[in-house]
């Protein structure tokens, strides 16, 4: 019996893979990207050419990044694409996913075939021989992707963090009632018990597509209302005070079209936005991953009633349900494990002593957080104190 031939020397001979760094052949991919993208049977929107471009002119290129686009083609046919920023932090330099590194999957969008895998391997070679940074950041690789299964193979300095994101099972059923008879009985009976409370107090609205002029307004509202959320509970996000970050959000949203985009959805009382959320839509697939409710509806539970509208909107259209890329998001509306995983990289060129300088510098982070937070935790019990001895006088 004799051995397959090995496809690697002849794909070696016709694959061209290069590193794209300026704007302008970047913008120049975009007809190719598209095709690409809507070939896919797995894509995630977020690496279609929309998401990365905007990315790129509004948050990359702004905060001082870097552009470091992998290509690979075939006879001029575009058959690759792993499109990476890199950022300075502290001494060294990351590359992550075009994106916030906090929704995006880390994935590569690849032409399907019997000679995927060996694409994916040449791209994984010169990524870590011609590399320009010193750790390579993978957040959200999921388990089974193409991509997980090469680290695994792969003898490279690796640390892996394991979760789980959520997504919805629809059991099979024919239709929505079907679908929602099955669903946890207690669950079921209080959202609609507040969804009753709620219609007493005025007319209750989902907007399950939020019209283009409108976009604006209500990505304004939901930064917002984060912004205040991070403040009643004491914590920091510097994505979410930034310019940059709306001006992405509302220009990503503008791209969306008829077969994909960001879908902005809202649930008003009345004229008055009680809960918005923004989606992803690609294919059949719809993610959350950005949401806000008014706090002082709390007792309504309006985030959850909106997503139960959204939810009935995304089964219409059979489309498949994900609770967003958020580790630590608790749904329980019919849902099953989405394992992913975290991965941080040292390119092979830098050896094991670069292993320890990553660690170095997740340590100095760390160090960094715990003293920001011993600073908010010193101005809140000050502030404590204040209030004590202002209430003090006033009894005296």
């Amino acid at each position: 019996m004799t051995d397959a031939p090995n496809p690697l020397p002849a794909i070696m001979t016709k694959c061209d893979l290069r590193i794209v760094t300026d704007d302008h052949t970047f913008a120049a991919l975009k007809p190719q990207w598209d095709e690409l993208y809507q070939k896919s049977t797995d894509r995630h929107y977020t690496q279609s050419f929309d998401w990365c471009w905007c990315d790129w002119m509004e948050v990359g290129k702004a905060t001082g990044g870097k552009l470091h686009c992998l290509i690979a083609t075939e006879d001029d046919r575009l058959v690759l694409i792993w499109p990476l920023r890199i950022h300075r932090k502290y001494l060294w330099s990351i590359a992550h996913p075009l994106g916030f590194e906090t929704t995006e999957y880390s994935n590569v969008l690849i032409e399907q075939g019997p000679e995927s895998d060996v694409r994916m391997d040449l791209a994984w070679q010169a990524l870590g021989q011609g590399s320009r940074y010193d750790v390579l950041r993978l957040p959200f690789v999921g388990d089974g992707s193409r991509l997980h299964r090469l680290i695994a193979t792969r003898k490279v300095l690796c640390v892996t963090e394991q979760f789980a994101t959520s997504i919805v099972d629809w059991m099979a059923s024919p239709n929505w009632e079907t679908y929602y008879r099955r669903l946890d009985n207690k669950q079921r009976c209080d959202i609609a018990r507040r969804r009753r409370r709620l219609a007493e107090a005025g007319k209750v609205i989902f907007i399950a597509a939020v019209d283009v002029d409108q976009q604006s307004a209500v990505i304004d509202w939901i930064i917002e209302q984060k912004r205040q959320w991070l403040v009643r509970k004491a914590r920091r996000n510097d994505l979410l005070g930034t310019e940059e970050y709306r001006r992405f959000l509302v220009a990503i949203a503008e791209r969306t079209k008829r077969e994909g985009g960001i879908v902005v959805s809202a649930l008003k009382l009345n004229d008055t936005i009680i809960a918005a959320s923004m989606k992803r839509v690609d294919g059949a697939r719809s993610e959350v991953f950005l949401g806000a409710y008014d706090p002082s509806y709390k007792r309504f539970s309006p985030s959850h009633i909106e997503d139960e509208y959204s939810l009935k909107w995304c089964f219409e259209r059979d489309s498949r349900w994900i609770w967003g890329s958020d580790p630590n998001a608790t749904r329980t509306i019919g849902t099953r494990a989405n394992p992913q995983q975290q991965a941080t990289i040292s390119p092979p060129r830098l050896g094991a002593p670069h292993s320890f300088c990553s660690r170095e510098c997740d340590v100095v982070g760390a160090i960094s957080s715990q003293i920001s937070a011993a600073s908010r935790i010193g101005r809140r019990d000050r502030r404590r104190e204040s209030r004590a001895r202002l209430v003090a006088a006033r009894a005296i």
